[in-house]
């Protein structure tokens, strides 16, 4: 069981704080008697908008901020209530230091490194990103998902969870090692249990899909010849774990319960090849989905330059090309001399009901400092109709500043 563990944990941690909590580790705790659904804390998105970092080049003063992009009235906030700030300030409660967000429906999560202990202070906000308030010291945490009570994730090479009132920490399996942060991916909830994916880097052992509880059981549900599995393209739909078959490039599906194997589509086939030294092209591509429908980003290097093309599945097994590309704003080729201005496939950030947070275009700028003349880049939001998208149509309702 302590091998099955620490293959499972895979990229659900990216570093540890270098002192410990303290806290005692209750293995044996009793989940709550009416626990309340579990849910992912995989999404960026709530009721009130997009949530992410916002990072200002020609302001670099004002550090990392939280920004909010509001569904109402299509604009990007800094959630920041202090009276009559700039935003650019320590006193801007829209701060951050660049450690991981975790957005529910009901709350926004951070968790910020305190220099003078080693340790991290989570945070809670209101669902609109504002007014923090500290809920404890804690490791360094990796949250995958929540209830009413508490959030879940992975800790020192241990899985527990994190009361959401006082910041208490529960570690339920230990033994898991130190550093899984190349190794796998939770993929979401499904049956009130979260659906995992792990493999070994070497490629010597199986890749291994499991269910894992929210009080640490651990359930395999089946086992991947690891020349096949392309690391960290898989994605869950409904009651499947989509993944790359890196020989060939196909998109295969495991059933979560059963275990059972289908092929979903050999439409990619002309796209992939082995590019020597067992590297198949399909090892830079991305798999996603919108909704229930599998998206597949091709990558292919080409004169040491990335070209990419974007295409969904079909039910049928067929493969269609969305044709929008990012537009390239107001690029300078003279100050952005070097910089590869070609356009970009259209990347989706989120859902939000029936509609996708997109970026639909690069804007460039230049700012002016006391060493010269500069330029920097920004993205350009939108909101897209997920029928709008799928069908290959451009029509964006992008989003403004309140800067």
């Amino acid at each position: 069981m302590k091998r099955l563990f620490c293959v499972l944990l895979a990229l659900t941690l990216a570093a540890c704080a270098p002192a410990s909590s303290g806290v005692a580790s209750l293995p044996d705790s009793e989940p709550a008697a009416a626990a309340s659904a579990l849910t992912s804390a995989l999404s960026s998105v709530n009721e009130t908008g997009f949530f992410s970092y916002y990072y200002d080049p020609a302001n670099s003063e004002a550090g990392t901020r939280l920004g909010r992009w509001d569904f109402r009235d299509g604009t990007m906030h800094i959630p920041c209530t202090v009276p009559d700030c700039d935003h650019t300030g320590a006193k801007c409660e829209a701060r951050l230091s660049g450690y991981p967000l975790v957005v529910l429906e009901d709350a926004v999560y951070t968790l910020e490194l305190d220099d003078s202990r080693g340790l991290y202070e989570l945070s809670v906000r209101d669902a609109d990103g504002t007014h923090p308030r500290l809920v404890g010291t804690l490791g360094y945490w990796n949250f995958v998902g929540a209830d009413e009570e508490f959030l879940y994730g992975f800790c020192e090479g241990a899985y527990g969870r994190v009361s959401r009132a006082d910041g208490t920490e529960t570690f339920l399996v230990h033994g898991l090692g130190v550093d899984f942060s190349d190794y796998g991916r939770v993929l979401g909830v499904w049956q009130d249990r979260f659906v995992a994916v792990s493999w070994d880097w070497s490629r010597e052992e199986p890749a291994r899909l499991c269910l894992l509880d929210r009080d640490g059981a651990v359930t395999e549900v089946a086992r991947i010849d690891p020349v096949r599995f392309s690391d960290y393209n898989c994605v869950l739909i409904q009651n499947e774990i989509l993944y790359l078959d890196r020989p060939t490039g196909d998109v295969m599906a495991v059933h979560v319960e059963t275990g059972e194997v289908r092929t979903v589509s050999q439409a990619l086939r002309p796209y992939n090849a082995l590019e020597g030294d067992d590297f198949y092209k399909c090892q830079r591509w991305y798999l996603l989905k919108v909704e229930d429908t599998p998206i597949v980003r091709v990558v292919d290097l080409v004169d040491d330059h990335l070209e990419q093309a974007v295409f969904r599945v079909n039910e049928d097994g067929t493969v269609s090309q969305l044709p929008q590309c990012q537009e390239f704003r107001d690029y300078d080729p003279e100050l952005g001399s070097g910089y590869n201005s070609q356009p970009e496939p259209v990347t989706v950030m989120d859902q939000w009901g029936e509609e996708l947070m997109v970026c639909c275009a690069v804007q460039c700028f230049t700012y002016e400092n006391e060493d010269g003349t500069f330029w920097a880049t920004q993205n350009v939001y939108a909101l897209t109709s997920v029928e709008d998208y799928l069908a290959g149509r451009e029509n964006y309702r992008e989003f403004s500043s309140e800067e």
